[in-house]
């Protein structure tokens, strides 16, 4: 009898440790993953359509100085910026119909503020900018390229740019 409740006991208490941990794990995932931006910062947001039939992206291309792809919003330093974004569109079905451009800016972004890159698609043709995420301001030039296949040496010239990149 006593083994009995000795085993039952083993089995009760191996339960409450594999719930009690199931509850950490899961309340762990439900904390929010966005860093507290720094006085010293800007927070930085690409774009992002996902529409029935058509993707379309653009997106900071460089992170630490090395080719990266699209990200959600990260924090950066203030202060003079070159910046590599990278636009993508393409047919949800077909990723053989993806088309890029790839726009450089070169300019101030200030601490505290909300940045975001957004963009214009019209006939092959992308028009991109960064404005302020709250007012909608255009901060930058706008940049038209192009929407060409990308090439086969991408990595490569991703690379080579993302060194001249300053984030």
């Amino acid at each position: 009898m006593l083994d009995n409740l000795r085993g039952m006991f083993m089995k009760v208490s191996h339960l409450l440790c594999t719930l009690l941990g199931l509850i950490a794990v899961s309340g762990c995932s439900t904390m929010s993953t966005q860093a507290k931006q720094e006085d010293s910062q800007f927070r930085f947001e690409n774009f992002e359509q996902d529409k029935a039939f058509n993707n379309d992206y653009a997106y900071l291309m460089c992170f630490r100085q090395r080719p990266t792809e699209w990200q959600p919003a990260r924090h950066y330093d203030s202060g003079e910026h070159n910046l590599w974004v990278r636009a993508v569109s393409y047919e949800r079905r077909l990723p053989s119909t993806e088309r890029e451009a790839l726009v450089n800016f070169k300019l101030e972004l200030d601490a505290g503020k909300d940045y975001r890159i957004n963009r214009e698609i019209n006939d092959g043709i992308v028009k991109v900018w960064i404005e302020e995420k709250d007012s909608s301001e255009i901060i930058s030039e706008v940049k038209t390229a192009e929407l060409k296949r990308p090439i086969n040496a991408q990595l490569t010239r991703d690379l080579s740019l993302c060194q001249e990149s300053t984030v």
